[in-house]
């Protein structure tokens, strides 16, 4: 993980928290100036709507500002278990808790641990009660 980020977005679905929290990974991956991309999302239908570029109309705007940027890099966006991204799941659910957004959160004890399991190849699982 070379970047962390956190959107608060308010009271709203996550469908389009999932397609502007992408958009934004992408502005901050242009930005950094980064040449390769591996997008993951928990969100199948999230991933099938960007592989069929049905980006829905009120991100359309900023997806025709950042298409440039796509077509000069290698990049893919993939689909991923909520159980593979613990990082992502922590991070949502401090903002949901503090209301604030941050380019680049810094990589608490919290975030290294869970980054030290997934590279460890450690299996996770998620219990339901």
């Amino acid at each position: 993980m070379l970047i962390s980020y956190q959107i608060f977005f308010g009271i709203s679905n996550s469908f389009s928290a999932k397609i502007w929290s992408i958009l934004k990974g992408i502005k901050l991956a242009r930005a950094k100036g980064f040449q390769q991309l591996w997008i993951e999302s928990d969100s199948s239908v999230v991933v099938s709507f960007f592989h069929h570029r049905l980006i829905p109309w009120f991100a359309l705007q900023v997806w025709n500002h950042i298409l440039s940027y796509l077509n000069a890099i290698v990049w893919k966006i993939s689909h991923c278990y909520r159980e593979a991204n613990p990082v992502a799941d922590f991070l949502a659910k401090e903002t949901a808790k503090t209301g604030t957004s941050f380019d680049d959160v810094s990589l608490s004890l919290r975030i290294r641990h869970e980054l030290a399991i997934d590279e460890a190849g450690r299996t996770c699982f998620r219990f339901l009660r």
